[in-house]
């Protein structure tokens, strides 16, 4: 079965002792991302098996690209702050229940 490469990804042939565990840990991804990524059916690899992995460098190409522009964890998106709008009870009903 032979499907194009998934971006930003290299390809990896499996060696002996490999495991999807082993070799998510070696490009610092997880093994159901390894399973999406290479369409597989089971968690099983076999010597010689070439799978798709995330590129370090790609990774590291995008973070670093200046086009991007990073979300401040500290400013909420525009859902994060519609949902506070919705959610904020008015100070004077606190006070009411306090009484």
């Amino acid at each position: 079965m032979s499907f194009q490469k998934p971006k930003g990804t290299i390809e990896y042939t499996v060696e002996s002792r490999d495991s999807l565990n082993s070799i998510a840990l070696k490009f610092d991804t997880t093994p159901n991302e390894l399973v999406q990524l290479n369409k597989l059916f089971s968690r099983a690899v076999v010597t010689g098996q070439v799978l798709y992995v995330p590129d370090p460098d790609y990774v590291s190409s995008v973070e670093s690209s200046p086009s991007l522009s990073p979300i401040s964890p500290l400013s909420p998106t525009s859902s994060e702050a519609e949902f506070d709008k919705a959610t904020e009870t008015p100070v004077s009903s606190l006070l009411h229940f306090a009484l």
